[in-house]
């Protein structure tokens, strides 16, 4: 049958695909998905029926340019997958039997995904919306058009049945009773998950989990198809396609990088002292652990400085070669760390070491210089307005914006966030590839608590029903599994619930290692007083900074808002220019305002001189202003560390960066003080974490604590690691005492005066419901309610009802209302790069081919070193060009600083 569904102008020529070339390769791409997790057949029907709606007169009149308007076409194979269903269970052979509550729920969930994933393809929607459910009108109501087609469509499902049959001997109501026997073991693993939970943990709580799994569930099986979708539409007629990894690939990969990180250990030889001789123990612990975890959350807890970030890597290598894992990614809280570790990674892993062999497997992936804020995704409200603008989803953006069909890739926790969570094409696009996959999140403890009940829920399905060995790394850990503060904790291990299961591995070190004296190299001492209330102004700090750098060599300062570093940095450099000592003296600032490429130059910079200070080949001091990007994960080795106050497990992190060798002859100094400048009413987070570290040093009894004249400080004689625990527990108390929905991401909607929160929306969506149930009630409904005292419960119910549109355009895990913008750093480098980028462009026209997007694709990649992000409402009193229809933005050389960066003003203080 040559009906068109899609045309595209590739090289000065129009080329067309047909309908049954795009299900059949999209069935296929989603079956091959579905296989890894155990659903192919499931898969295979959702790519086999999304496009069934362009199989039709109107639609084809339309792509063939002979009428003009839109044409809705994915409520289509939706509606037909109710008709098989109805034939299937209602009217074959079973109807004579009695089947359980359980399994008429699992069937309804079954079609009710599959129905889901087809209708929103083109784009997240509610179920419930303005008095409306949404799925339910969709499938039904659409009548008018229904009729018109009626005809046509039974003969087009009459074909493809007979092409099914021809090509794959099976016929559509075969496919779908074999795909749910398929998803009833997939869904089984759900019902394991509930098991883990305390049976102390509530119904409603428990119910809460099981629908937010089940949205879950829902947004795989959505990114499978537009996955697939995407792929097939953007990369039809092309002549050069994207590249997709087989199993023999991937693998042959992990052989390779195994090769690579056993030859790197091997090159550090034989420990030469106790610090080395322990930090090989906790490798090879790390290492043992790799061929026994299969899928699960795991727990990496090791000191600061004890070599956690490449035990991690060879894990995960190992861990993938030996259990054919598809991907392995490394997120990281901070670009900071990201950076540092991308290129230290890079480095390890790559023999022949050059750019081309590294980006073939290795992707570095931190910013979206192709702006996804002006995706267009077809929402609730386009669609029902009879709109049919699928055009960006198959364009050269779509090319361009990264997928993560590699198998390495190197990103961020809000990369990885936005994917878990975000409405937005490119993030449901990559939640896919997230299946069968090797994922390691370092210095876990950054998440900020509002998301922390949707991340536990979202790790213990990832690892549970979609295959994924995921560790959390960090040295402060922060006790997400606490069920007795937490409703919802994470699950760490693996059972698999059957007979003489063991007890499952949850740490991959021992105690006796990871918490081995010979990685306590610091002193704490207190600058807060005898009551913890006392204030250092700048004055006052710069005075006693000066003061120790007397007798240190180097200083590190950590504070908690750019504005305070710019603060601090710039009176500090009048200061030292005042007092002459400018040439003895070096001062560096460090902040996001500063792109990837400048911290990372200033943080080389400063390793450099601190090597040569320890090694005594440099009397040149050093002071070094911060925010907290310095403080997780970044390799550098301070005297001195003061840290303005703020959680403990801040405070050890940053405590990190001093004397991390042990090369001092005695140990290194941490001060804990409280800048007077800092302003934290805006970042209640902050101030939480302020406030449950006093509460937790309040208790603490200071007789014992030493003072110290020379500097005013007192030193804690209390083990502040010992104190993380309590810390986390009052923290998480704080948070749900203050408000009970803290750690569930609240969403606050102008003039709505319904409090919801992100696991509100994508569980039961209780109060949704109950609003939709009020307005839509009769008004004897509304009289019974009134005398029965009861709620009154909506004959309409949906199995699923959360709203998944709502949920996903709210979500930020930092306020990204913001542009991603390249920055003209000066180096030889970005100068080059962004002559390249203008010289592509300036070629870009209607016919440009696949070559010229591929080159730019490139050049985009290496940009992201150089980029930053500017609030959305500051762009306009920047001085910037716009490139591409507007889709890259370049920051001028005016706006931007040699030492500072962006110096327009503050950007947002969270350095995520």
């Amino acid at each position: 049958m040559n009906m068109i569904v899609h045309a595209n102008m590739y090289n000065k020529e129009v080329k067309t695909q047909y309908i049954f070339e795009h299900l059949q390769n999209c069935a296929e791409y989603s079956k091959k998905m579905g296989q890894e997790i155990g659903i192919p057949t499931m898969c295979f029907l959702v790519g086999l029926l999304h496009d069934s709606g362009k199989a039709t007169t109107a639609f084809q009149s339309y792509i063939n340019g002979e009428t003009k308007g839109k044409v809705i076409h994915s409520n289509t194979g939706a509606r037909y997958l109710k008709e098989v269903s109805q034939s299937v269970w209602k009217n074959g052979q079973e109807k004579q039997i009695v089947i359980s509550k359980s399994e008429q729920r699992q069937r309804k969930l079954y079609l009710a995904i599959m129905q889901y994933a087809i209708l929103a393809h083109h784009g997240l929607f509610d179920i419930f919306k303005d008095n409306s459910c949404k799925f339910i009108y969709r499938i039904n109501e659409y009548q008018k058009n229904y009729g018109e087609n009626k005809e046509e469509e039974q003969e087009f499902f009459t074909m493809l049945n007979d092409w099914l049959v021809e090509n794959y001997h099976q016929t559509l109501e075969e496919l779908f009773i074999q795909g749910y026997e398929e998803f009833a073991k997939w869904d089984a693993l759900k019902e394991e998950l509930l098991q883990e939970y305390d049976p102390k943990v509530n119904k409603v709580e428990r119910t809460i989990a099981k629908a937010t799994y089940e949205a879950y569930q829902a947004r795989l099986i959505l990114s499978i198809l537009k996955e697939s979708d995407i792929y097939d539409s953007a990369n039809f007629g092309r002549d050069i396609m994207d590249k997709r990894y087989s199993k023999e690939e991937t693998q042959t990969v992990w052989d390779e990088l195994s090769q690579q990180i056993t030859n790197f250990y091997k090159q550090l030889g034989a420990p030469s002292n106790e610090l080395n001789r322990v930090r090989t123990a906790l490798a090879d612990e790390v290492l043992e652990k790799a061929v026994q975890c299969k899928q699960g959350n795991f727990k990496l807890d090791m000191p600061v400085g004890s070599g956690k970030t490449y035990a991690a890597l060879r894990f995960a290598i190992e861990n993938a070669k030996h259990f054919n894992k598809k991907r392995i990614f490394y997120t990281t809280a901070f670009l900071s760390v990201l950076e540092q570790n991308a290129q230290e990674i890079k480095d390890v892993l790559t023999a022949r070491g050059t750019r081309a062999d590294i980006e073939s497997y290795i992707l570095e992936h931190h910013s979206n210089i192709i702006d996804d804020y002006k995706e267009k995704t077809l929402g609730d409200e386009q669609v029902l307005e009879n709109s049919y603008t699928e055009d960006e989803d198959y364009s050269y953006v779509n090319y361009l914006r990264e997928s993560w069909e590699i198998p390495v890739v190197l990103t961020t926790i809000v990369q990885l966030s936005n994917t878990l969570f975000a409405s937005r094409a490119a993030s449901i696009r990559r939640f896919c590839k997230l299946i069968n996959s090797t994922i390691i999140i370092d210095e876990i403890q950054s998440l900020p608590p509002e998301i922390i009940y949707n991340y536990n829920l979202m790790m213990n399905f990832l690892t549970k029903m979609a295959g994924v060995t995921l560790i959390h790394c960090t040295a402060t850990p922060p006790g997400y599994d606490q069920s007795a503060v937490l409703s919802y904790p994470c699950i760490y291990g693996y059972r698999t619930f059957a007979k003489g299961t063991e007890v499952p591995l949850i740490e991959l070190t021992s105690k006796e290692n990871s918490t081995n004296e010979i990685f306590s190299r610091v002193e704490y001492r207190s600058l807060l007083g005898k009551n913890h209330q006392a204030t250092l102004s700048t004055e006052g700090l710069i005075n006693h900074l000066l003061e120790r750098i007397q007798s240190e060599q180097s200083i590190l300062v950590v504070v908690n808002t750019k504005k305070a570093v710019t603060t601090l940095y710039e009176a500090l450099e009048v200061a030292l220019i005042g007092s002459g000592q400018t040439e003895d003296i070096s001062l560096y600032n460090l902040t996001t305002n500063q792109c990837a490429a400048h911290r990372l130059d200033y943080i080389v910079k400063i390793k450099s001189q601190l090597k040569a200070l320890r090694k005594g080949e440099s009397n040149q001091r050093l002071i070094c202003i911060s925010t907290k990007l310095i403080e997780a994960g970044v390799d550098v080795d301070f005297d001195v560390v003061y840290r303005s106050l703020i959680g403990i497990d801040s405070i050890i992190q940053s405590a990190g960066r001093c004397n991390r060798e042990g090369k001092k002859q005695r140990k290194g100094l941490v001060y804990i003080m409280n800048y007077k400048e800092e302003k934290l009413s805006y970042l209640p987070l902050f101030q939480m974490a302020r406030t449950a570290t006093k509460s937790i040093l309040d208790r603490i009894d200071i007789h014992n604590w030493i003072f110290n004249k020379e500097d005013s400080s007192f030193t804690m004689t209390n083990s502040i690691n010992e104190l993380l625990v309590a810390y986390n527990k009052e923290l998480y108390r704080n948070l749900q005492n203050k408000d009970g929905d803290a750690l569930k991401y609240e969403i606050k909607f102008k003039g709505n005066k319904i409090k919801l929160t992100m696991l509100d929306l994508l569980s039961t969506n209780q109060r949704i419901y109950d609003e939709f149930s009020q307005k839509t009630a009769s008004e004897a409904d509304l009289v019974r309610a009134l005398l029965s005292g009861k709620k009154i419960r909506s004959k309409i119910n949906p199995i699923l009802k959360q709203s998944f549109r709502t949920a996903g355009d709210n979500f930020r895990l930092i306020d990204d209302n913001t542009v991603t913008v390249i920055v003209p750093y000066e180096s030889e480098e970005c100068s080059a790069l962004l002559n390249k980028l203008y010289d592509i462009l300036g070629q870009i026209t209607t016919w440009s081919g696949d070559d010229i997007y591929k080159e730019l694709r490139q050049v985009l990649r290496r940009l992201q070193r150089y980029t930053i992000s500017i609030r959305r409402d500051m762009i306009n009193d920047c001085t910037v060009s716009w490139e591409l229809d507007k889709q890259i933005c370049i920051l001028q050389k005016q706006d931007y600083d040699g030492k500072k960066g962006f110096i327009k003003g503050e950007m947002e203080t969270l350095i995520y």
